[in-house]
């Protein structure tokens, strides 16, 4: 399958463009990610996206090894496999246990033993399939994660499902390389 959207080389950058993609790479990223390239024909879009999933993966509002989780979560109801193997050594460097990784992707019930990671499964599981959460499930993971953690939670799932959008619409390879611009 041939990905609808081509990266760009940077002499085909607009100067708009060029700026946005710097400031990108400037930042805690180091370099322009796949969907990022696409996003770059609306380059005021591509720079607010950009600000909002750097604060989403480098800000400690959730303990990371919950917002890999929820990653993960989204990358694999989106069937996002390019997302899937950047999250997936996320996850594992931030504790996910391999077993819950394997089941994720088989489409399985991970068990887990560490019940906040359970509360963020099933709050992920029921907002991604049924479009809201239950009392019980919002009140687990508000113990979990407190009310900071459950907006950054639904930031993450948001951010994620444009990602996956993204990749999907635009048939962005699950290889597909981040760039440096400069």
């Amino acid at each position: 399958m041939t990905p609808r959207y081509q990266s760009k080389a940077r002499e085909q950058l607009n100067d708009e463009q060029l700026n946005v993609a710097r400031d990108i790479c400037s930042g805690k990223r180091g370099e322009l990610p796949a969907p990022m390239q696409a996003w770059l024909e609306t380059p005021l879009f591509a720079a607010y996206a950009s600000r909002l999933g750097e604060h989403l993966r480098y800000t400690e509002e959730m303990p990371r090894h919950l917002s890999e989780l929820a990653i993960l979560c989204v990358a694999n109801f989106w069937g996002s496999q390019y997302e899937l193997n950047i999250h997936e050594q996320c996850a594992r460097e931030a504790g996910i246990k391999d077993q819950t990784i394997q089941a994720l992707r088989q489409g399985l019930e991970p068990e887990f033993v560490d019940m906040s990671q359970r509360a963020i499964y099933f709050f992920c599981q029921e907002v991604l399939f049924t479009k809201k959460v239950s009392e019980e499930n919002y009140q687990k993971t508000i113990l979990a994660v407190g009310s900071r953690g459950m907006n950054h939670l639904i930031g993450i799932l948001g951010y994620y499902t444009l990602i996956s959008i993204t990749l999907n619409v635009y048939q962005i390879p699950a290889n597909a390389k981040s760039i440096n611009i400069d």
